[in-house]
């Protein structure tokens, strides 16, 4: 994996422990540029990004495990996000359809895709805790 564009995407719980970490290196200390971007921190060559869009199950069973994700990281060559079409959002009018009085609906659509093409280079850290 190139040493250059490496990420990891952290939950805010993540980013807690890690902030404590001496290798750490803050936002203040990073060029402007890596801020702009979202850049919240880097460390050993990974750009941080915090993220609360992480997968965990959530339960509501005192005996069940909770499995969240705290960190996933990788890199751009091989963990791909495309936005192949999109429609913009706009309020279409239906009154002049004689069906419906005063009424509109919101329309629009957007396609994307998601791909990893080479698993190997992503690594995600989950942790099961007990629920409670």
């Amino acid at each position: 994996m190139p040493a250059n564009g490496r990420f990891l995407l952290a939950s805010p719980e993540f980013l807690e422990v890690l902030m404590l970490d001496d290798h750490y290196i803050k936002q203040g200390d990073l060029s402007q540029q890596l801020v702009q971007s979202g850049v919240v921190g880097r460390i050993a060559g990974f750009n941080v990004l915090e993220t609360n869009n992480m997968d965990f199950e959530n339960t509501t069973r005192v005996d069940s495990k909770k499995t969240t994700t705290e960190f996933i990281a990788g890199h751009p060559n091989w963990c791909h996000r495309v936005q192949e079409w999109q429609v913009a959002v706009h309020l279409q009018d239906l009154a002049g359809s004689g069906k419906y009085i005063g009424a509109s609906a919101v329309q629009g659509r957007k396609v994307y895709g998601l791909k990893v093409s080479k698993p190997q280079t992503l690594y995600i850290k989950r942790v099961e805790t007990t629920a409670g």
